[in-house]
Order: C-alpha cells, then sequence, then structure tokens
C-alpha cells in the first residue's frame, strides 16, 4: 500500500494497492483509506483473491467497501 500524491489530494484518500507476489497479474487498484481495512484483511485471511476487488471497483477504479 502506497500513499502517494493522488492519495494526499483526492477526497477519501484513495491508497494505491499493490502486489508484491506477482505485480504483472495483479493489477494495482484503489481503495479509500476507509475500507483499506477490508482490502488487507480479506486478502490475508484468503478470503477473496486480488481479482475479486476488481468487480468492486467504481467507475474511478476505486475499491470503495462492499456496495
Amino acid at each position: 500500500m502506497i500513499a502517494d500524491e493522488t492519495t494526499l489530494t483526492t477526497p477519501g484518500w484513495p491508497v494505491l494497492v499493490l502486489s508484491l507476489l506477482d505485480p504483472v497479474a495483479n493489477k494495482p487498484f484503489r481503495s479509500t483509506a476507509q475500507a483499506l481495512p477490508i482490502v488487507e484483511n480479506n486478502l490475508w485471511l484468503g478470503n477473496v483473491g486480488w481479482w475479486d476487488f476488481e468487480v468492486w471497483l467504481d467507475a474511478e477504479g476505486i475499491f470503495r467497501g462492499y456496495v
């Protein structure tokens, strides 16, 4: 997870989420700071895969939680 300029200047603070295991297959996406625990916990526990978050991204490519 990286807090870059976009994170600090965009409402909701969309943090850049990257995979260190397979950065080619696992496309980076952004998650609001509020929804970040959902991403971290579910990936760590293996409840969902990286690709599962792609369906929950909004039109801007940001994960805002299970909406």
